[in-house]
């Protein structure tokens, strides 16, 4: 369950890009938002890949991280 919501976390973009397209001086501008502003609205599509590949390192080894955690507590309570 951590690890579904932290991946939801960090991809918001829905509820930001529907009701604000970021809000009044980027007050709402989430990750996944800034890649579809850059990619498709500046044309960096170079830039927005590149962010993307980065959010999908950090959210995999957060992930890994949350596994090896979760595995190891219940090793020790067996």
């Amino acid at each position: 369950m951590l690890v579904i919501t932290l991946i939801n976390c960090f991809q918001a973009f829905t509820y930001q890009y529907v009701m604000t397209k970021g809000g009044p001086s980027d007050a709402t501008n989430v990750i996944g938002l800034y890649v579809y502003q850059s990619a498709f609205q500046y044309l960096r599509m170079g830039y927005a890949a590149t962010i993307s590949v980065t959010l999908f390192v950090i959210i995999m080894g957060l992930t890994l991280i949350q596994l090896r955690l979760v595995r190891s507590e219940d090793i020790s309570y067996a």
